[in-house]
């Protein structure tokens, strides 16, 4: 390794770094050094029986620990094609300013490069992440920092604003084994252990200690340290994402046919729908819409910009979150999105509950539906009205950054009650300004509804008296009359045919001999809420 990296460190590029990439690179630098430290603060105040009696040491370890990852990255990501330029020259002395707090010059920086190039050859990754995967109450952080690893890779990758193709192959490469990392069957540290990380990963950790030599040569340049830039953007894409690939190294594309069998497939589903005859003129419309922007592109006509992104407002049970699902499926078949699927979330998938760690929760939600859609429920609660939110005012707005970032790879919709919903749009024009489109869903009719319980009998092979639907019909409309927002729709119709099942299994299951008909008929008396 030294021996190229000898030859590459005194190429001279003239590229100069990508002021926009150099931001990200330093928010996700601080975004990984804050999962390290407040990590380091839990496992010190919440369960200091995992790290033993010498916190100070743990403490080091973990910061290590970060340096190390800082720089395992750049060495996978930066030198792997061969090719040392301007610009990552730049971002070599970022990093090494980061992780040691030093500032080199040119003539420093090649002999710290070479020593620190030696050094990060020996690092293994489930060794630099050991801690979050032998710690049972650190675990729940792994994904979020393996997130922004991958991201600060994509940008270190893009820090010359171009991609290689041997810069690609290492992303992927990297991706699958932070993917591996996560998915790995890892032992539980015994209560009465006194170690929280393993002698390999202490060794991994003493591994980047610097020495003497080398202390003095890069402390003789020092400089004062420079500030952290606070916005929380990214770049990249999650290792536990749904998409396939890092951004901008997609999965193969599907096929035509495909896509238009998932067109079809999509739109027999949104016909197939009980009622919301609004919503499915709606979603027709837009698809129409789309269908001719992509006709005049094909005969390089100027197409209109068009925000996907999208209020659902309605009652609970109205079908917000199956629209959603055909919307996604419908838009990959159209192109516009590369996988299709859907990603439900709420508040708490997206604000933590410790300081620095809602940015990064949020950003590893996105990159989960980065070629698809998605879906937060309760849209509202983000941020309560009247009341200071930080976190949840940090989640918007780094939503609407993604929103932004990533328009042509992420649909996001918004769900909730009409009243709320309105409120928490006005209340950001942010917010106002990206979500223009409004789809309405509305209640379920009293026959709309019988014809749900008639499709749940259907599908669970159960059958009705003419009594019984009449007093099913009886009992729906009684429902309707007396509804008020909590009223469920569809979610009161399956709480009914459970109820039904319920009551159905009380009144049989004495029988002396159990028919068909027993087991299938549904009676009057089976008709009533628990």
């Amino acid at each position: 390794m030294i021996d190229w990296l000898q030859s590459i460190l005194d190429d001279s590029g003239d590229n100069s770094i990508d002021p926009k990439i150099k931001r990200v690179m330093l928010q996700l630098i601080d975004q990984c050094e804050s999962i390290f430290s407040m990590a380091s603060q839990r496992a010190v105040t919440e369960f200091p029986n995992r790290i033993g009696p010498n916190v100070a040491e743990f403490q080091e370890k973990m910061q290590d620990l970060f340096r190390g990852v800082l720089i395992k990255v750049f060495i996978s990501i930066a030198w792997s094609d061969r090719y040392w330029s301007s610009a990552e020259k730049q971002a070599a002395q970022i990093i090494l300013k980061r992780a040691w707090d030093v500032e080199l010059c040119s003539d420093n920086l090649k002999q710290s490069l070479l020593h620190v190039a030696a050094k990060a050859d020996t690092l293994q990754w489930a060794e630099l992440l050991r801690p979050f995967t032998d710690i049972p109450e650190l675990r729940d952080e792994l994904p979020t920092l393996a997130s922004v690893i991958l991201r600060l890779a994509n940008a270190l990758a893009k820090i010359d604003r171009e991609v290689s193709a041997d810069e690609l192959i290492q992303l992927e490469e990297l991706k699958k084994t932070l993917r591996q990392i996560i998915s790995a069957d890892r032992g539980v540290l015994k209560e009465s252990g006194s170690q929280a990380m393993n002698s390999s990963a202490v060794q991994q950790s003493e591994s980047l200690k610097l020495d003497e030599p080398m202390i003095e040569l890069i402390h003789s340049t020092t400089a004062e340290s420079s500030n952290a830039a606070k916005s929380k953007l990214r770049d990249g894409s999650n290792p536990d994402s749904s998409t396939d690939g890092p951004k901008g190294a997609k999965s193969p594309e599907l096929t035509p046919q495909q896509r238009q069998q998932m067109l079809e497939e999509g739109t027999r589903e949104l016909e197939a729908l009980i009622g919301l005859d609004s919503i499915k003129e709606d979603v027709k419309q837009l698809i129409s819409f789309l269908k001719m922007q992509a006709a005049r592109q094909q005969m390089n006509l100027p197409a209109t910009p068009i925000t996907l992104h999208t209020l659902f407002t309605g009652n609970p049970g109205t079908g917000k979150t199956t629209v959603a699902r055909i919307i996604g499926k419908m838009l990959s078949g159209l192109g516009l999105l590369h996988q299709g699927h859907t990603v439900e979330a709420d508040r708490s998938a997206l604000v933590a509950q410790y300081a620095g760690q809602t940015g990064p929760k949020t950003h590893a939600c996105v990159d989960k539906a980065l070629g698809g859609v998605l879906f937060i429920d309760e849209a509202y609660s983000l941020v309560a009205e009247n009341s200071d939110d930080a976190y949840g005012t940090e989640a918007v707005q780094v939503l609407l950054k993604r929103m932004e970032d990533d328009r042509s790879q992420l649909v996001v919709v918004l769900a909730g009650y009409p009243e709320p919903m309105s409120q928490l749009v006005r209340s950001n024009p942010g917010l106002s300004s990206r979500f223009q489109r409004n789809f309405l869903f509305p209640d379920y009719t009293v026959d709309e509804m019988l014809k749900i319980f008639l499709g749940l009998c259907k599908k669970n092979q159960y059958k009705l008296t003419k009594d019984t639907a009449q007093k099913l019909h009886d009992k729906l409309s009684e429902i309707v009359a007396k509804k008020d927002e909590h009223f469920g729709n569809g979610r009161t119709v399956r709480n009914l045919f459970e109820n039904a099942l319920q009551r159905m299994a009380s009144r049989v299951v004495d029988s002396s001999k159990l028919t068909e008909d027993l087991l299938t008929v549904l009676q009057p008396s089976d008709i009533e809420f628990a």
